[in-house]
């Protein structure tokens, strides 16, 4: 995509308090942005977070979006200069749009990789069977096209694991292994939302 037409706006919070997410000014602006198909990002920046919102042609209605609570720190287009900060956080809020275009059609994220996992009414479980998870890069061709590389991987089946999974692998099993069980399991899930959270500061 050609991006000589991009423009953007940068916002920080009036104040500088530390806020609850449902009360944060700075993510309550960036999932309105996320829900209106705006292409946006937020990031930490000196301790303090930002919002950025890019889009081409005349300016959006951002009065559905950003909470009062923000305000307008920077206004730049591409032909102010597209300097490397500016087309990094360009690729983040192009990944969050394929993101959350992803995630709506049942997709999970691990790390960097989407994969949609097998419905277990689908088929009998047979990880001997191969599933695909893709992954995207960006890149700048020139001086103002964005490219986009799909990585594509194959792996075993995987399943998304239900509070049923849990109680019957720990009728399954007796004493100590299952308790074991049942512990790793809760690790690894909180390891997935850690991993997912990470990925959403990137």
């Amino acid at each position: 995509a050609d991006v000589k037409g991009l423009k953007w706006r940068r916002y920080q919070a009036r104040t500088d308090t530390a806020s609850l997410p449902l009360s944060d000014p700075i993510l309550v602006s960036y999932a309105n942005a996320l829900a209106q198909d705006v292409l946006c990002v937020w990031q930490h920046l000196n301790g303090m977070k930002e919002l950025w919102l890019f889009w081409f042609g005349d300016d959006p209605n951002l009065s559905n979006i950003l909470s009062s609570e923000l305000k307008d720190v920077e206004y730049g287009t591409f032909k102010d200069g597209f300097t490397y900060r500016c087309r990094i956080l360009l690729f983040k809020a192009i990944h969050n749009s394929i993101e959350r275009g992803l995630l709506a059609k049942s997709f999970v994220r691990y790390g960097r990789w989407f994969v949609e996992p097998e419905r277990k009414d689908k088929k009998i479980y047979s990880f001997n069977e191969e599933q695909v998870s893709v992954a995207f890069s960006f890149f700048l061709f020139g001086k103002s096209t964005v490219c986009t590389s799909v990585e594509i991987q194959h792996h075993s089946s995987l399943y998304s694991l239900t509070v049923d999974d849990i109680t019957k692998a720990r009728q399954s099993l007796n004493g100590l292994d299952g308790k074991v069980l049942v512990m790793n399991l809760l690790i690894l899930s909180i390891i997935h939302l850690l991993f997912r959270y990470c990925y959403s500061i990137w």
